[in-house]
């Protein structure tokens, strides 16, 4: 065998390019963020302009609520309506967990936690937190519980289309999630997320009794009783199920899963801004077109990621992130095609 030449030694010491490539888009990303920040000072106001989001929410479900309960709006108007405003608590929960809000005062960082939970009617924010740090560590790797929990890198099955659609669907992949990593705790996700469980079956079932009990025994009810229940799964449950069923469906066509190398950015996520996932996008807030900016650059607010998004897109496809890759599903999320 022959000695190695120069340049083939040179050749193979060539640095992965998509490392070259993250380098740089990250630079872009940080570059845009200060250019907005620059260039409207009040985006600096982090703390003020969450706190705003919080009360807009807030606003905007109590005028939805007054509105229904005063048949000032139908029923389904008032379902899209709670779902949008739950879609933007959803990211002011993430924004919390990254610490983006309130890191100053404990307590109204606890305040905000806890009132985004009762707005959602879903996972723990504090058990979210752990599940979603860990997710920026080991994305698609045997160690994301988060994206384990709703299904990534299974065959797109009933198990999946279940979890999808139902809030509390990650306990169909448990006993997966437990298998792909024994660090995992099964009891302390069943355990945290418990009182958002019960509230949302409770009001699912008496809201199914209400419509097959037969009179005799419906009637051993006070009205309000069943009127509280409908109004509470307009209001509450049926938004919760649209908006989690939106955010699951696209963020498990956004990540990849299982033969991807570990920590390499590059290759956990893509931009989904395809016309097709318009109506599921306004559920969870652009999340298809803008999460990959954010697996870049974690410390950065909702807003500000879906502005530098626009900026840095046509880089991040040109340096080989894929856009539109709308056949990961029947892949089970594998990068390889």
């Amino acid at each position: 065998m022959g000695a190695i030449t120069k340049p083939a030694l040179q050749d193979a010491w060539q640095p992965d390019p998509t490392i070259t490539a993250n380098q740089t888009i990250r630079r872009s990303i940080l570059a845009e963020d200060r250019r907005l920040k620059a260039a409207h000072p009040w985006l600096k106001h982090q703390d003020l302009i969450g706190a705003g989001i919080l009360g807009a929410v807030v606003l905007m479900m109590t005028l939805t609520a007054l509105a229904f309960l005063n048949d000032a709006i139908p029923g389904i108007l008032a379902v899209i309506s709670m779902a949008f405003a739950m879609s933007i608590a959803h990211e002011m929960e993430h924004d919390l967990i990254h610490n983006l809000y309130f890191s100053s005062s404990k307590k109204m960082h606890a305040f905000a936690m806890g009132l985004i939970w009762v707005i959602k009617l879903h996972a723990n924010p504090y058990w979210r937190r752990l599940v979603h740090i860990r997710h920026h560590s080991h994305s698609g790797q045997n160690e994301d519980w988060e994206e384990r929990l709703i299904g990534l890198g299974q065959p797109f099955g009933w198990r999946r289309i279940v979890a999808t659609v139902y809030p509390f669907g990650a306990v169909l992949f448990i006993k997966s999630t437990k298998s792909a990593d024994p660090t995992f705790s099964v009891k302390t996700t069943r355990r945290a997320n418990m009182p958002a469980a019960i509230v949302f079956h409770l009001l699912t079932n008496l809201q199914i009794l209400d419509w097959v009990l037969p009179a005799e025994y419906h009637e051993m009810v006070p009205n309000v009783v069943w009127s509280t229940v409908s109004a509470l799964v307009v209001l509450w449950v049926l938004p919760s199920i649209l908006r989690h069923a939106c955010l699951s469906l696209v963020t498990t066509a956004v990540h990849y899963s299982d033969d991807i190398p570990r920590g390499n950015v590059h290759f956990e996520n893509q931009i989904l801004d395809h016309w097709a996932f318009v109506p599921l996008q306004l559920f969870c807030f652009n999340f298809g077109a803008t999460h990959i900016v954010h697996h870049y650059i974690t410390p950065q607010p909702f807003y500000i990621r879906h502005l530098v998004a626009i900026k840095v897109h046509g880089e991040m496809i040109a340096a080989g992130c894929r856009h539109n890759d709308l056949a990961i599903l029947s892949r089970a999320n594998r990068w390889s095609k």
